[in-house]
């Protein structure tokens, strides 16, 4: 089984204009809410693929029957723990159609008692199993501890689960610190940066990065590289990964749909190969599709034809 885990959950809005300006007027030409976080953005992907997952969180009260019922239209299983008097955060995405770019705000979200994720933990070590995929990402309640991650890792790891983390800042670094590590990881490239403390120019310079992770006890990183396309590293096999062209509508949820092509993959036992050939189609059509919607599962398959895996000696 998977699970997926969003501690931090919110509504997408996205605000469509033909021409966005600072300090002006704009009027929106398309607007469209979203159920969102990365965990969430995940268990779509998942269900696209043809998959199904468990979604576990802390999802606050206020707004929570809207937040479910759209749960439900993605055909999604509900475990989350709710947190009264609190309000589900609200992220907006501003489109420019003219320059093709997005503007994101992002609320941080209200602070959740601990007590909550003592309670989400004790209802997940009620279900899983050794072999189960676990997917940690996204933010965290404000509150929370840069370790929190951390915390569930070594949890989880002693029931012998998978871990698939997407984390960055302090909740990255600490989970590569600490003695419990991540099965998977995907930093983008500033991530990855951030990491080393030093600019990455050229792959072998990432792959040169990446090498430590490895040597902690990652299994398998995948850096996603934007419009480059992706670099995936393991202790057996480096492959690059080239972007597909394409028009970008948006491009919220990319890099989720990698981790969630992952995480099928690993479930489904297909080969790396199939793995990472999935992750870039289902990454490509994300960016096609408009909003944080999911793109229908025909869409990601007529785009596997077009996807270019290299190996990479360095």
């Amino acid at each position: 089984m998977i699970y997926t885990v969003t501690l931090n959950p919110s509504f997408d809005q996205t605000i469509v204009c033909e021409k966005f300006q600072i300090n002006a007027l704009n009027r929106a030409i398309d607007t469209r809410q979203d159920i969102g976080g990365k965990g969430i953005n995940v268990s779509k992907m998942i269900e696209v693929l043809g998959g199904s997952s468990r979604v576990f969180g802390l999802l606050p009260e206020n707004g929570s029957t809207e937040f479910i019922n759209s749960m439900r239209e993605f055909n999604l299983a509900d475990y989350f723990v709710i947190v009264p008097h609190k309000r589900i955060r609200t992220n907006l995405k501003i489109v420019d159609q003219s320059l093709d770019s997005l503007t994101e705000i992002n609320q941080t979200g209200p602070e959740v008692p601990l007590q909550y994720l003592e309670i989400m933990v004790e209802k997940m070590l009620d279900q899983v199993s050794p072999g189960d995929i676990m997917v940690l990402s996204g933010s965290i309640p404000q509150n929370f501890p840069p370790d929190t991650y951390q915390q569930l890792i070594n949890v989880f790891n002693q029931r012998k689960c998978k871990i698939i983390l997407d984390a960055d800042g302090k909740n990255l670094q600490s989970c590569l610190s600490g003695k419990e590590k991540p099965y998977f990881i995907k930093p983008n490239l500033l991530e990855l940066e951030q990491l080393t403390g030093k600019q990455l120019n050229t792959i072998a310079e990432i792959d040169q990065a990446t090498e430590p992770l490895l040597n902690r006890g990652v299994r398998h990183i995948l850096v996603s590289l934007g419009a480059k396309g992706a670099f995936y590293t393991s202790a057996e096999q480096k492959y690059l990964l080239d972007s597909i062209d394409i028009e970008v509508k948006s491009p919220v949820g990319a890099g989720d749909s990698m981790v969630a092509a992952f995480a099928f993959g690993l479930q489904t036992k297909q080969s790396i190969e199939e793995t990472l050939r999935f992750a870039i189609a289902a990454a490509t059509a994300m960016v096609n599709t408009a909003g944080t919607s999911t793109p229908d599962y025909s869409k990601i398959v007529n785009l596997l034809s077009r996807v270019n895996l290299r190996t990479f000696d360095q």
